[in-house]
């Protein structure tokens, strides 16, 4: 999930990294915004797994309720995670070759579909789907299960979090194939449609 940008929503978010847990009263002396309209932008980003309440805070009368974020708030910032591992990725190819890449990807594409499995269990077709997409959703691929007219479930992703790796080693493709596979037990047939992978 994205948190939708707006100057009052990034300067709560920016604040709370910066100075750690703070009460609305501190948000609104600090942005010189009413209470009430900081409380709003809280029980949304609150409702969006972004913020939390984080014990209280002395304050005149009665102690006023922190908040924080969340481990989901990363999503919010800026994160060079995904050039940093082509940058490895291109290191290690440099030293030892284009092989060891693509046999570290499928190591952990292996590794992955057995986490998946275990997680699946002894769950009915429709249901593992289900719990797949939930998996990959919060990994980022914005993903879940969709029924078809059919009847049948489609597992839609609209989004690839490892797109930049796959540009340079188009072997991602095949291996995440391959995981979805592994994981389901069934074989997977890809497909495209409105910019939208499936």
């Amino acid at each position: 999930m994205r948190s939708r940008k707006t100057p009052t929503r990034e300067r709560i978010l920016d604040a709370l990294r910066r100075s750690g847990p703070s009460t609305a009263g501190e948000l609104a002396r600090r942005f010189r915004l009413s209470p009430m309209a900081v409380r709003q932008q809280i029980a949304r980003l609150s409702a969006e797994g972004f913020v939390r309440p984080e014990g209280e805070k002395p304050s005149r009368g009665r102690p006023a309720r922190a908040f924080a974020l969340t481990p989901a708030a990363r999503c919010c910032f800026p994160d060079r995670s995904g050039p940093l591992a082509l940058e490895v990725l291109l290191e290690v190819e440099a030293v030892a070759g284009r092989e060891a890449v693509v046999g570290a990807l499928e190591r952990r594409g292996r590794r992955t579909a057995e986490t998946y499995r275990a997680r699946l269990g002894g769950k009915p077709p429709s249901e593992r789907l289900r719990v797949l997409a939930r998996l990959r959703d919060g990994e980022g691929y914005l993903c879940n299960a969709e029924e078809e007219g059919s009847g049948s479930l489609d597992l839609v992703e609209r989004h690839c979090p490892v797109a930049s790796v796959a540009e340079r080693f188009p072997e991602v493709c095949r291996i995440e194939k391959e995981v979805l596979e592994r994981a389901l037990g069934v074989p997977v047939e890809r497909s495209y449609r409105l910019g939208a992978e499936v």
